[in-house]
């Protein structure tokens, strides 16, 4: 698990770089704003269940398999 857990992470910090931390340019049109806003969301969201699944599902299943 947590091999999966550093290849999210990985790739996750690889899309940070290329769109420069998710910082937005008043110059760029609506769409593509958007477009990175949700890039943002979605980082959070696998990070959110990154954190779940490592700090409750992992031990519940791991505890119940004993």
């Amino acid at each position: 698990m947590q091999h999966k857990h550093d290849v999210f992470m990985k790739a996750l910090q690889h899309q940070r770089k290329i769109v420069n931390n998710y910082m937005i340019k008043k110059d760029w049109d609506a769409e593509f704003k958007s477009f990175i806003n949700h890039l943002f969301l979605l980082e959070k969201k696998i990070q959110n269940w990154l954190m779940l699944e490592q700090k409750n599902i992992y031990p519940f299943l791991t505890k119940a398999s004993q």
